[in-house]
């Protein structure tokens, strides 16, 4: 019996509970006028012996109540078993042993965001050897440095009924409209792969976020990107990948008062990344001078030209926004992004990965070859109230900020973090705006000047 558990179960309170004790000013300050709204579906609050606690979805067979508390128990139990480092870890339950179809699943990806009270800490992000964020760090005064997480949202389709990829049309990122040359049967269902929208059929899994991003991306890249991208784009991101600081380091500079600086991976608006500086060794403090990163790593000897550098970090991030449109968990080439027709048959489709699987479940690896730690609440509004997270809904409410498509036309300024015009071309474009309008001023006082000789010599001399 399938049972529909409230968006997975996600908002398990105890998490929240637990992060007021370790962090209660935090809280209050991070959620504040959120948590006195949280989202109900009208039932009533569960809690398990161990006081984890869930709220069932509307029409949830109470009947099944002592079987799903059960099967809780024993996800939580085996977590711990396998080494989960503190209680917040062990929050979530995914429901009571619900199966899914492949093909019914889907996800997108929604940003990075920045935690500086992580009780998960994953100190270097490349090849996530973990610690408890509690530990001592004598760099930092005791502290671990602020770490970054990629968030990420899984869905499934209720409607869906075992045609396979021939049940789905895909958004085309370079046309940017709908194909339905997967769907086999036209007069049949031909349902939108469109998590990503508002108005999606598809109902919501949970949330979930990854410090080991770089490990997130391999598994991403080798599997599901390869049949996403061209050729050049796959060679050039998987390359590319490593550009990522693993952790936040010294840059080997100082700021105008002689104060090291640090750099590390920085979330930027709809969802993007760049490279950012900091003033401080958890890379928590935004550097804000007139240094920029770019020109930093490239005095440092890092990179040959700031320039081809900014054209990269634009060009990596216009690839990694395909995942920001809805993704089958189900990885198939689709063949409109490397040039090559696609036929009518599901033979066509077939993804043959750089691992040598076909067709393989991207979530699946997700889920046992990184971290995916479930993200609760505190964890959505954080990434809500730094504004760098695409929007997402929850209970009828909307979170985060812009869409799948970035604002074309635009460039990230990688020092200020912020979508628009660098501080150079703005600079450039007022001091030429202050000098045309000297020079329409000068004019009029030329012309002025002239009509009034023209006119003396007009008057009579008599």
């Amino acid at each position: 019996m399938q049972l529909k558990i409230c968006l997975a179960l996600l908002l398990a309170l105890l998490a929240s509970a637990s992060a007021g004790r370790h962090h209660h000013h935090e809280k209050q300050q991070m959620l504040q006028g959120f948590m006195d709204e949280l989202p109900t579906t009208g039932q009533e609050w569960v809690t398990l012996e161990d006081g984890t606690e869930f709220l069932p979805a509307d029409g949830f067979d109470m009947g099944m109540l002592e079987e799903t508390a059960q099967h809780h128990q024993r996800r939580l139990k085996q977590r711990s078993i396998v080494g989960y480092r503190t209680q917040y870890d062990n929050q979530f339950a995914d429901g009571a042993g619900t199966y899914y179809n492949d093909f019914a699943q889907a996800w997108r990806l929604l940003g990075f965001y920045i935690d500086c009270n992580a009780p998960f800490n994953n100190v270097n992000e490349c090849y996530g050897d973990g610690q408890d964020g509690g530990d001592s760090d004598e760099e930092n005064g005791g502290e671990a440095s602020c770490q970054r997480f990629l968030l990420w949202a899984g869905y499934v389709d209720h409607g869906y009924s075992g045609g396979g990829i021939g049940e789905y049309q895909f958004y085309d990122r370079k046309a940017q409209h709908w194909h339905a040359d997967s769907c086999h049967n036209k007069t049949g269902r031909c349902a939108r792969m469109d998590c990503h929208l508002k108005d999606t059929h598809f109902e919501l899994l949970g949330f979930f976020k990854e410090p080991n991003y770089h490990e997130w991306m391999e598994q991403l890249f080798k599997h599901q990107g390869v049949c996403l991208w061209t050729d050049n784009e796959y060679s050039f991101m998987d390359t590319d990948r490593y550009l990522w600081p693993c952790s936040c380091s010294s840059i080997g500079q100082t700021d105008e008062e002689g104060n090291a600086l640090y750099y590390d991976t920085k979330p930027m608006p709809e969802g993007r990344i760049g490279l950012g500086l900091y003033t401080d060794s958890r890379c928590k403090h935004d550097y804000t001078g007139e240094k920029d990163i770019l020109q930093v790593l490239q005095s440092a000897g890092d990179y040959e030209s700031a320039s081809a550098l900014q054209k990269g970090l634009e060009d990596w991030n216009d690839a990694f926004d395909v995942f920001k449109v809805c993704q089958p968990c189900k990885a198939y080439n689709l063949g409109y992004n490397k040039g090559s027709q696609s036929a009518k048959t599901d033979g066509s489709f077939d993804c043959y990965d750089d691992a040598d699987y076909v067709n393989v479940n991207q979530c699946m690896k997700f889920k046992t070859k990184t971290e995916m730690i479930a993200a609760d609440f505190r964890d959505l509004m954080l990434a809500h109230e730094q504004g760098n997270i695409v929007q997402f809904e929850v209970m009828g409410k909307t979170y985060g900020y812009g869409g799948y498509r970035t604002s074309h036309g635009t460039l990230i300024h990688q020092k200020l973090g912020e979508v628009g015009i660098p501080t150079s071309t703005l600079v450039f474009f007022v001091l030429s705006f202050i000098l045309f309008a000297f020079s329409i001023i000068a004019y009029h006082k030329a012309d002025e000047k002239r009509q009034s000789v023209t006119a003396k010599l007009n008057d009579p001399l008599m």
